[in-house]
């Protein structure tokens, strides 16, 4: 079988303000002792309209992979799942890459939503498991700010969930370790990519090693973590050592 080509970046189109602006103010902040009505009624509304909104991050994509190889998919090389289902875009004006989930149909329906549901449900992103709920890390310590995400009110019906209680099942601790390097190494990153940038330096020569170390370059038989980290202070000194060479 021939082997699958990367993807190129592609360029994302700015969202209509007028879209940028509804989800703005269906944010809002809670704590972990607020509490929120949700009833999931299998619909899957949530997986649909989702074109360049849900990112796969390289812990998403490593459990998805697994799952694959577990229930006897032949798909299940984490390269070879995030070119049938991923689009590489650039985040910044630095190139920094991540991968967004691809859509289908004129809904623009996530790939993995089969016959209405959810096809890699027990490895879903991270997105779609806290939802309606989302993270990021507190800018001051090792915790995090959360927001709920109210576009769609019919979601906002049954019994009473404790924000605590939601994140307790839904964002274990492997989560919170990788969420919280994942934010550090961003800005780590965005330095050595910018002194790069400066240098001259070719800009296959820096994505290569950022695009191996942060997505490709695990043995999904082995716990991601202790990979992970690893990858990471592998990365920092492959582009270190582009600056000074």
């Amino acid at each position: 079988m021939a082997k699958k080509k990367r993807k190129k970046l592609a360029v994302m189109k700015p969202a209509p303000k007028s879209e940028i602006k509804a989800f703005l103010e269906a944010i809002k902040p809670v704590k972990p002792d607020d509490e929120f009505s949700y009833q999931c009624s299998l619909c899957g509304d949530c997986c649909r309209n989702v074109k360049e909104a849900v990112m796969l991050e390289s812990l998403d994509v490593f459990r998805i992979a697994r799952y694959f190889s577990k229930i006897g998919n032949p798909m299940q090389a984490i390269e070879e799942i995030l070119t049938e289902y991923t689009t590489p875009v650039p985040l910044t004006d630095l190139g920094y890459p991540i991968f967004l989930l691809n859509t289908t149909g004129p809904n623009d329906e996530c790939v993995f939503l089969k016959s209405g549901k959810c096809s890699v449900q027990p490895a879903k992103p991270r997105t779609c498991r806290l939802y309606p709920l989302s993270v990021e890390p507190n800018d001051s310590e090792d915790s995090f700010n959360y927001v709920i995400v109210s576009q769609k009110q019919h979601h906002f019906t049954g019994p009473k969930i404790r924000v605590g209680d939601w994140m307790a099942d839904n964002f274990s601790a492997e989560d919170r370790e990788f969420t919280l390097m994942e934010y550090k190494l961003a800005g780590e990153l965005g330095r050595l990519m910018r002194k790069l940038k400066e240098k001259g330096v070719d800009d296959r020569r820096m994505l290569f090693p950022i695009m191996l170390y942060k997505y490709f370059d695990f043995d999904l038989d082995a716990p991601f973590m202790p990979q992970y980290r690893e990858n990471i202070e592998t990365l920092k000194s492959a582009l270190t050592g582009l600056i000074k060479g």
